[in-house]
């Protein structure tokens, strides 16, 4: 039988989705919570909330998925309540209801995110499809409705913030329900928690985990201070907001032409050369705020992320043990990205207070230290477990 030749598109779809409510939501969300009389402190502890919840729902959710195979019926479910929570949004009353939706929704939409990885990997498996020309719409549609986003709310009341929110996730359930019905045709009769245990026994992942998560968690001083040491440093608001996109276009550069990198560096290479770009990266930024120097380090985030990520998730489609796929899709949402990269944020502060500029050798060292681990992946290795689960 011949591939459905809207495959790339149904999957591609759903990145774009998601991201283009990530690219309103993390800019503006907090303008509107501000709106309902939430204080700043407020505001911070129901952010570390929702992350929270995915660290804690990521992993449960994608072991099921694992369990009954059903991926795109998990995340049409896991969208639709988080699409319910926030529709519920605009009549919480006080600060535990809102905390209470906030750690609902983004539980479920972060789970989901995993399954939607899993399911594209596994088609990319089967059907020699391009991850990375898939991925990228994300990356596009999250850049996209952050520009736009801020043109259209400009001069608006902060409820225009909410309805554009509810808006995009409703679009994400109608993305959701368009995904291909992939399952595997392997599975795990392994218990529960056995699943996880399972994953995390392969000293191969538990390496493959250290070194995505360390340099991913290298970006938060940038994520969390970038703007204010740019400010600081003499920077117009016009040219930060242009650094900022040009990382992303540098990602979805990369993203586009990373098939023959994929096929020359392999999984483990691409994030060796993550990692020893984000040491150099921050290095550098830490060390100047010339504006022709960093136009040259910003081009640096199609390396520092995106090759970073592309080579974990090639390494979790080379190396996940058949009927476990998932399961390790959600440990690494969870773990490496998810408690590692929300540990460095909350250290981030205080360490920038400290050292201020300075907080980027801090950062620097991270990533230098995920590349030498990802340089032990490259090390000669036993064949990866059986042949490898198909989708049918």
């Amino acid at each position: 039988m011949r591939p459905d030749r809207r495959l790339p598109w149904r999957l591609a779809g759903y990145y774009g989705a998601a991201f283009a409510f990530g690219g309103v939501s993390l800019p503006f969300w907090p303008i509107w919570l501000e709106s309902r009389g939430l204080t700043r402190g407020e505001i911070g502890a129901l952010l570390a909330a929702g992350m929270m919840a995915r660290i804690l729902a990521t992993p449960l959710i994608s072991r099921l998925a694992d369990r009954t195979g059903a991926r795109r019926r998990l995340i049409v479910t896991l969208v639709l309540v988080s699409f319910a929570c926030w529709c519920s949004m605009p009549v919480a009353a006080g600060i535990v209801a809102l905390v209470a939706l906030t750690m609902l929704a983004q539980g479920c939409s972060s789970a989901a995110m995993p399954l939607v990885e899993d399911t594209t990997l596994g088609a990319v498996r089967a059907h020699g499809l391009d991850y990375g020309r898939i991925r990228l719409t994300g990356s596009i549609t999250f850049l996209s409705a952050s520009f736009a986003g801020g043109l259209m709310l400009t001069g608006r009341a902060p409820a225009a913030v909410m309805a554009l929110m509810i808006a995009l996730a409703a679009v994400t359930v109608g993305a959701a329900l368009a995904l291909p019905d992939l399952r595997t045709t392997e599975s795990l009769t392994v218990r529960f928690v056995a699943g996880m245990r399972r994953v995390l026994g392969e000293r191969a992942l538990r390496r493959m985990f250290l070194a995505s998560g360390l340099i991913q968690a290298s970006h938060m001083v940038y994520y969390g201070f970038g703007t204010i040491h740019w400010r600081a440093a003499g920077l117009g608001d016009g040219f930060i907001g242009f650094l900022w996109a040009e990382g992303v276009i540098a990602e979805i550069v990369l993203f586009w032409s990373s098939a023959p990198l994929v096929r020359r560096l392999g999984p483990a290479g691409l994030m060796l050369l993550g990692g020893a770009a984000g040491a150099l990266r921050w290095a550098l930024t830490g060390l100047t705020a010339a504006p022709a120097a960093l136009l040259v380090l910003q081009a640096l985030h199609g390396l520092s992320f995106g090759a970073t990520h592309l080579g974990a998730m090639h390494y979790l489609r080379e190396r996940a043990t058949p009927g476990l796929s998932a399961t390790a899709q959600g440990l690494h949402s969870a773990l490496p990205m998810g408690l590692l990269g929300g540990l460095t944020m909350l250290a981030s502060g205080p360490l920038y207070g400290a050292l201020g500029a300075g907080a980027y050798q801090a950062m620097a060292v991270m990533a230098l230290v995920g590349a030498a681990i990802a340089g032990l992946l490259l090390a000669p290795r036993s064949p990866a477990p059986s042949a490898h689960a198909g989708m049918r």
